[in-house]
């Protein structure tokens, strides 16, 4: 047994030492980002485009991190 042990402590202090991990990626900042739909599906339905009648609905953020605020409007009211 001593010598199972022994080459076990061999194998790990041979090992090299771990590399540092790479910085984190910077968070992509969403704060003034609007999307607009332009086509919906309901499940087992044909999709649906809002024509030149219809106003689009939007999903608007404002601000960033703790202060990130929602708003849109579905075209009758926000």
């Amino acid at each position: 047994m001593s010598a199972l042990l022994t080459l076990t402590l061999a194998a790990l202090t041979s090992l090299p030492a771990p590399t540092p991990a790479a910085p984190a990626l910077a968070t992509p900042t969403l704060g003034g980002t609007t999307w607009t739909l332009q086509t919906v599906q309901p499940a087992g339905s044909a999709p649906i485009t809002p024509g030149a009648r219809l106003t689009r609905p939007t999903l608007t953020l404002t601000g960033s991190g703790a202060d990130l605020t929602l708003g849109g409007s579905t075209g009758c009211s926000p």
